[in-house]
């Protein structure tokens, strides 16, 4: 199960880079740490810019701690978020270096008995990957003898946007 977890977070980031965006050393006569590789203008000089939009993201919630009863959770959730995504200047790795999003997350946990879950979370998201979010999770009975539950949730998983610029 890590095996498969690491490698779809590796293939998250892999599809997230791009190939002009990575930070590059320089050869001679630059600074002893990376810079991003520029754009140019039409008549020659370097645009480097911040960058802020409202966008998608797609994510999967992995483990969560559930505030009524104190306990972790393992699970998958399919998460569908909008929100505003930040690229820095100095940061050309992944398509953005932080965002804010709020979305539903539906899936089901696997430790508690609990088959289908929704989440209406606030997720926090650094370098399009690695996200971390609360919100209130509805916990529905499917069997009989169990009742349907609310409680806060802090969660972890992964997270990647999409669209932008």
């Amino acid at each position: 199960m890590i095996k498969r977890l690491t490698a779809l977070a590796a293939l998250l980031f892999a599809t997230q880079a791009s190939a002009e965006g990575f930070l590059v050393k320089c050869v001679s006569g630059c600074p002893e740490q990376a810079v991003q590789a520029p754009k140019l203008k039409a008549d020659g000089e370097v645009q480097v810019k911040d960058t802020l939009w409202f966008g998608l993201s797609l994510g999967l919630q992995l483990a969560a701690r559930d505030n009524a009863t104190k306990e972790w959770e393992a699970g998958i959730s399919l998460a569908f978020q909008y929100g505003f995504f930040w690229r820095p200047a100095w940061w050309g790795v992944t398509k953005s270096f932080a965002s804010i999003n709020l979305g539903v997350a539906a899936g089901t946990t696997i430790n508690t008995g609990s088959p289908f879950v929704i989440t209406v979370p606030v997720t926090v998201t650094l370098l399009d990957i690695l996200a971390v979010g609360y919100g209130p999770r509805f916990k529905l009975a499917t069997n009989s003898g169990m009742t349907d539950t609310v409680s806060g949730v802090l969660f972890f998983g992964l997270a990647t946007s999409f669209g932008g610029p």
